[in-house]
């Protein structure tokens, strides 16, 4: 949604989510040793919120607003089961004006989730 135009180009707001759900089940969580549990089931869920503002083609603000969320029983609790709203995301990027090598070096500050392997 465009938002107003500067000598430095276009000032626009982007807002998006998603939701993800999963349900998980499984038997036998011990390997049939010791006590023998119940086939048991729980739902994971996922909320992402996220914000891009571009206040010009120079200057960039993004925030990443998430809550993950486990109901049921696991069978198991850990340390990674936490129910709770982060702020997964959020940087600032500064970029330099077009250059005649085709280039645009930028500057990224802040917390930002990068994808370190190829999918197939």
């Amino acid at each position: 949604m465009p938002l107003a135009s500067t000598p430095f180009g276009p000032a626009w707001l982007s807002l998006g989510g998603e939701m993800r759900e999963r349900w998980e089940t499984y038997q036998h969580i011990n390997y049939g040793l010791g006590k023998v549990q119940a086939a048991s089931g729980y739902l994971l869920e996922r909320f992402n919120f996220n914000a891009d503002l571009h206040f010009n083609d120079y200057l960039r603000a993004y925030a990443q607003l998430g809550d993950d969320r486990i109901f049921g029983n696991r069978g198991a609790t850990s340390t990674t089961d936490t129910n709770r709203w982060d702020l997964f995301q959020r940087f600032v990027e500064l970029r330099a004006p077009n250059s005649p090598f085709g280039d645009r070096p930028s500057v990224i500050y802040g917390r930002e989730e990068l994808s370190s392997a190829s999918s197939g």
